[in-house]
């Protein structure tokens, strides 16, 4: 139980399922429901993770992507990066920490007991590109690069291996639709009722633009060499990819 709503997908790696929760926790859990993991970030984690090459990528509300290695439970890199971010803890050190309401400080000890453990992200060393909050879109991947939308309208593309700020692609407002990435191109549906087919290199070129009926809020899919995608309009578009 997280005690919070969960919107995140689960995704299964070697038995392990992981997803976020509302109360800031990414878990681990195996098929019998035990859980092997959790890490703590700073707000509500909502979006899909992502498993690659052994490590999971997720983000959360707290402005943050994060991608952590699986095996050896360590966090890869934070964007933007965070200093003193360690190891996932294990649960049976965190045993009653974060349940009803994510927690960032340690709550005051009740005499008579032991201090309860709270692990929560340390305060950020800030970089010269802030985000906004990373909310319901999910992170994609292409030509080494994970690709997510957040609700300061920008669409970020960051280094795969190392979180490093590649470039960012500003929409007309929030994006929370997941990108979809192939040949090349990233293609970016906005609540501005566009979606936008954009140049992976350099997140500047835009290759074209079309304009629907309404907030484009469900995600690009491939079939058949064609990419798909609904709007509140009511409408289903179809497109030859670029």
């Amino acid at each position: 139980n997280t005690f919070r709503e969960v919107y995140s997908a689960q995704v299964v790696h070697d038995d392990m399922h992981m997803f976020g929760s509302a109360n800031s926790i990414f878990y681990a859990i195996n098929y019998d429901c035990h859980k092997l993991w959790q890490f703590s970030t700073s707000d509500r984690i909502k979006s899909d993770p992502l498993v690659h090459n052994g490590n999971v990528i997720f983000t959360s509300y707290d402005d943050h992507i994060y991608s952590l290695n699986i095996e050896t439970q360590e966090v890869n890199w934070t964007f933007p990066r965070i200093h003193g971010v360690g190891k996932i803890q294990d649960p049976e050190e965190q045993t009653q920490a974060q349940t009803a309401q994510p927690a960032v400080q340690n709550p005051p000890p009740v005499e008579g007991q032991q201090p309860i453990p709270v692990v929560s992200v340390p305060t950020a060393k800030k970089e010269d590109i802030q985000p906004g909050d990373f909310s319901y879109s999910s992170p994609a991947i292409g030509d080494g690069m994970v690709f997510v939308g957040n609700l300061d309208h920008h669409i970020y593309a960051v280094d795969l291996e190392t979180g490093a700020f590649k470039w960012r692609f500003k929409t007309g407002d929030t994006v929370t639709s997941s990108q979809l990435f192939y040949n090349g191109i990233v293609y970016i549906g906005s609540k501005d009722t566009n979606l936008y087919a954009v140049d992976a290199k350099d997140g500047q070129t835009v290759k074209w633009t079309f304009k629907t009926g309404g907030e484009v809020l469900s995600s690009p899919k491939l079939s058949d060499d064609a990419i798909f995608i609904g709007g509140m309009d009511g409408k289903i578009y179809a497109f030859e990819p670029t």
